[in-house]
Order: structure tokens, then C-alpha cells, then sequence
């Protein structure tokens, strides 16, 4: 059987890896085979608007995986599906149903393919709200981050010239006070190469994130505006270069999707030096974690949330990666509760917060109604998920998985019990373990 590299997302949002076709968007994928004419000149053309109007739910669902269990970007992932398609839509001669699994078996050969491109070298350039670099450079996710006394080595794109004098863009790169930093990366496509730097950035910003603010609440006065719960941001624009500073692209650049202007600077209270010792040690934690790739998207999630302008959205964000950890993704909110309060010592404390917590989520998820204090129910939902973050990065429970984390929190918090399931699971143990493995553990 050749390497499977394409996939279905299931309703938890991860691949779906089993033989059968379970998860495939069936329907979307026949009407867009039965819609399908081929020309004399072998030409692909559709009904109407029905193929761009099908790609929306179909690049939802469409995943590409490496061999190293690394999700493809989207971009690069949906020029594989599209290949697919047509490829498909070849074979079959069009105006008939698209079958999901010959079509995954095409986006696997063109996956293949895709893999076997060599790596080139690009540099991301972006920007930090930082009073000043903790060191030259810094190396992480693959990455290495330097930073940049000016960006005149890396000429802007074109189209700046373009923008207004107002334009949150051309006001950060000609006034900002953020640092410049340039992230060295890799990747096979354009595409590639920006979201290994992107995600650098971002997962360095977690780790000092997490440091500087773990266990801390803010409490804001006045109409200053609403500030999100991250410290450390990225400007509103990157740029992507080849080594020796040119643009890969010269009109091309990548906004941030909220883009607003500069915001107050980032000035460790207790200096650089103890929050860099935090962020090196659990930087080596999570190299050592078995579930790397998950804590690492976790952290993308994790700083995404906590840039959020809009607290609601933040709330909400939080209380996802909540389900996540937990397992409880589609499952009773009263097992999402239990399993994230069971690391607390006043459970019934936590259980109280919690369901009130619910219920305002459920009044901004069916009825927009936002919070008289959303800053503060988002500090709230941070206060209950940092800790499990913190037992994640430790490993305090020995598991190699989050589903095996979450299985943990599933037991129950009675001693008694506990002991109980002890004795059973010894029984199990002894029941099941064969007399040459009794022999070799004797």
C-alpha cells in the first residue's frame, strides 16, 4: 500500500485516518463531478459557479499530513486537491460522480510529489512589540530569529506605494518603534517557507507570553480601548525574501487579518534575563515531548486567542482549546468542566466558575450577547487553562499523547474509587500479561 498523505478532517477537525471513506464531503464531490465538461481540447470547465462555490466547504475538510505528522498549509494543500480534481475529473471523462477515495489516491501521488521538492532558503521579515532584543538571535521552530538594527537590506513590495499615507502598513514601516527581527527558515514552496517562519515567531511569542503573564489578571480602567491579553505582538505586515535580500515576490506581501496600529512596547518588569531562562527551558521541554507537533499547534492557538481585539473571541478561543485538551470536542459541556477542574484543589470552586462561564458562552455563541466584562471572563478562562498548559509542557502525568492526557483527567477525583481502580487495573494486569512476559519482568 503507498504512503497516504491525504485526508478528510473529522468532526474534532483532525485527519481522518482509517480505510473507509467516513468524513468524505460525498455530495459535494459528485456534484462537482457530474458538473464537470471536458472539451475536445481536454479543457475543464463547470456549470455556472458551482466549483468555487463547493471549494469553500471542500478546503475545510481537505488536509494534507508529512511523514513527520506536519499539516500542509492551506494554500499548498488546496493546489493539491485541486490537482486531484482535475486529474480525477480526467480520468472519469467528467459528468460523473467523484469517488473520495480514488480522488485521495490522486492528491496522494501529487502529495508525493510535492514532498520530494527540495527545500529552499527564504527570510521572513517582520516586526516585535519589544523595547529591545534579548539576544542577537534566537534559534526555534526549525527557525533562527535575529534581529535587525533597520530593514534596508529588505526593500518593501511595490504595491506600498500604493497605499494611503494613513494605511496601517505603510505607517508601521516608516514609524514604528517595534523591532525588526529576520527569520531564517526553509520550506518547499513560498507558501511553506512563510508559515515555518510565522509559526517561529509565533510559538516564541507563546512561550514568553506564558511566561510573563501566568497567573497574572489585569483589570482595565477608563475607555482606553479594548487591549488584548498578549503582550508581545507581531506588526501588521511580513515580508518574504530570498537570502540575499530580494523579495520573492515583488508585490506580494502578507497582513495581518486584524491589522491595527502600533501598540505600547513590551519591557520584561523583571528583565530579559529570567523570562529568556523560562522560554530556553521549556523550549527544551517541549523538543523532548512526545506530542511535540500537538503542543506546538496548541501554542499557535494559544497566542491567536490572546491577540484577539474582541474578548468574546478570545473567550471563545480559549474555551476551544479547553474542549481540545480535554477530548470534549461535541461532547456535554458538564465533561468539559469536570475534566478541567480536575487538576484543582477547590474542584467545587472551579465547577461553580466554570458553569457560569458556560452559560455566557452559550448566550455569545446563540444570541451575540457580549459580556459586560469580557476582558474579564477572558482572564478567567486563561486562569483555567494556563495550568493545564504548564502540566502539558512538564509532562506531569507521563502520557504520550493528549488524548492520553485527557484520558487522565476523565478519572474520577474519589480516593476510594481511585483505589479501587488500582487493585482492578493490577488484576488486569496480572490477568492478561502472558507467563513469558511474567517470566521476563520476575
Amino acid at each position: 500500500m503507498s504512503k497516504r498523505y491525504a485526508f478528510w478532517r473529522g468532526p474534532d477537525g483532525r485527519p481522518y485516518t482509517g480505510p473507509d471513506s467516513k468524513n468524505a464531503p460525498t455530495e459535494l464531490l459528485a456534484q462537482i463531478g457530474i458538473s464537470t465538461s471536458i472539451n475536445a481540447e481536454g479543457q475543464l470547465s463547470w456549470e455556472g459557479f458551482i466549483f468555487s462555490q463547493l471549494e469553500v466547504g471542500l478546503r475545510m475538510v481537505f488536509v494534507v499530513v508529512s511523514s513527520e505528522g506536519e499539516e500542509l498549509n492551506e494554500p499548498d494543500g488546496w493546489s493539491i486537491a485541486r490537482g486531484a480534481i482535475i486529474a480525477e475529473c480526467h480520468r472519469i471523462g467528467g459528468r460523473k460522480p467523484i469517488e473520495p477515495s480514488k480522488l485521495l489516491q490522486q492528491a496522494d501521488k501529487l502529495a508525493a510529489k510535492y514532498f520530494q521538492h527540495p527545500e529552499e532558503s527564504y527570510v521572513l521579515i517582520g516586526s516585535l512589540s519589544v523595547g529591545s532584543f534579548p539576544k542577537k538571535s534566537i534559534s526555534i521552530g526549525g527557525c533562527r530569529i535575529r534581529v535587525l538594527n533597520s530593514r534596508a537590506d529588505y526593500p518593501l513590495p511595490d504595491s506600498f506605494s500604493r497605499l494611503g499615507p494613513q494605511a496601517v502598513c505603510r505607517l508601521h514601516a516608516e514609524n514604528t518603534k517595534y523591532r525588526w527581527v529576520a527569520v531564517t527558515t526553509k520550506g518547499r514552496s513560498i507558501n511553506e517557507g512563510f508559515q515555518r517562519a510565522a509559526s517561529a515567531l509565533n510559538l516564541l511569542r507563546s512561550l514568553w507570553i506564558l511566561s510573563a503573564t501566568y497567573g497574572r489578571w489585569s483589570i482595565s480602567f477608563g475607555s482606553g480601548g479594548s487591549k488584548p491579553l498578549a503582550v508581545v505582538h507581531t506588526g501588521p505586515f511580513h515580508t518574504l525574501h530570498r537570502p540575499g535580500g530580494a523579495l520573492v515576490n515583488k508585490e506580494l506581501y502578507w497582513q495581518e487579518n486584524d491589522a491595527r496600529p502600533d501598540r505600547e512596547l513590551f519591557i520584561p518588569s523583571g528583565g530579559w534575563d529570567r523570562l529568556e531562562k523560562n522560554r530556553q527551558m521549556l523550549q527544551r521541554r517541549i523538543s523532548r515531548l512526545p506530542y511535540r507537533t500537538d503542543f506546538e499547534d496548541l501554542a499557535q492557538r494559544y497566542v491567536a486567542a490572546l491577540d484577539q481585539v474582541e474578548h468574546d473571541l478570545a473567550f471563545l478561543q480559549m474555551w476551544a482549546i479547553l474542549e481540545k485538551i480535554t477530548n470534549t470536542i461535541g461532547a456535554k459541556y458538564d465533561e468539559t468542566i469536570r475534566r478541567v477542574t480536575w487538576i484543582l484543589k477547590n474542584r467545587g470552586l472551579g465547577e461553580a466558575q466554570l458553569r457560569c462561564v458556560r452559560i455566557q458562552r452559550n448566550r455569545y455563541v446563540h444570541a451575540a450577547h457580549s459580556s459586560g466584562q469580557g476582558d474579564q471572563a477572558a482572564y478567567l478562562i486563561k486562569s483555567y487553562l494556563d495550568p493545564h498548559l504548564r502540566n502539558l509542557l512538564f509532562n506531569e502525568y507521563k502520557v504520550n499523547s493528549l488524548p492520553e492526557y485527557a484520558d487522565v483527567l476523565s478519572l474520577p477525583t474519589d480516593v476510594v474509587r481511585l483505589k479501587k481502580i488500582r487493585k482492578w487495573v493490577s488484576v488486569a494486569i496480572d490477568l492478561h500479561t502472558s507467563r513469558e512476559e511474567k517470566t521476563q519482568y520476575a
